[in-house]
């Protein structure tokens, strides 16, 4: 028995390190969904814009070239 104590002391670690990457893994996908959509809806706006400027102004939006301004 006393040779199981420490994988029993350990394991909370291990899993609960495991649980961190799996949550990491599930945030990043969500962030990455949430650009993936917003590019969508931009890339939207750029082709049912009909104002130059305006259009030029979301196309710096979408690629974040907002130094100009």
């Amino acid at each position: 028995m006393i040779y199981l104590a420490p994988f029993i002391l350990v394991a909370p670690l291990f899993l609960l390190l495991a649980g961190e990457r799996i949550s990491a893994r599930i945030r990043a996908r969500r962030e990455a969904a949430a650009v993936q959509a917003r590019h969508a809806w931009i890339d939207e706006r750029i082709r049912t814009e009909r104002n130059p400027g305006r259009r030029t102004a979301w196309r710096m939006i979408r690629n974040d070239n907002l130094g100009d301004l």
